[in-house]
């Protein structure tokens, strides 16, 4: 875990921490559409509430982070692949998002958009 100044800090701890989970690589195609649909979402958020919301709600969000990784691997494992492409990563965000609106609260609004 490195220090956070700012979302893209965040955005590369949350990639780091879905590879950890996969014990895979994630394609860069697969960083890229995960970027492209969460580094909004994300910047909204520490916008909202900086590093302090962020040192404060970080388990959560690395918690679902790792979890995604995890379920990615399984797909990747399934198909027989040697890293996780976008196909698979992205067909598990409303899985994953699903889950982090559960969480409610502050926590949950970083990768579910509330």
């Amino acid at each position: 875990m490195g220090a956070v100044y700012n979302v893209d800090d965040i955005m590369r701890e949350v990639l780091d921490e879905i590879e950890d989970g996969a014990d895979l690589k994630l394609t860069e195609g697969a960083k890229s559409k995960f970027l492209e649909k969460y580094q909004p979402r994300f910047k909204k958020r520490f916008d909202s509430v900086g590093v302090a919301g962020w040192n404060k709600e970080e388990r959560t969000v690395r918690k679902a982070a790792k979890t995604h990784g995890k379920c990615a691997r399984l797909l990747a494992d399934l198909g027989g692949r040697t890293e996780v492409n976008d196909s698979i990563l992205m067909s598990l965000a409303p899985l994953i998002e699903n889950q982090c609106q559960n969480v409610g609260g502050e926590e949950g609004a970083w990768c579910s958009g509330g």
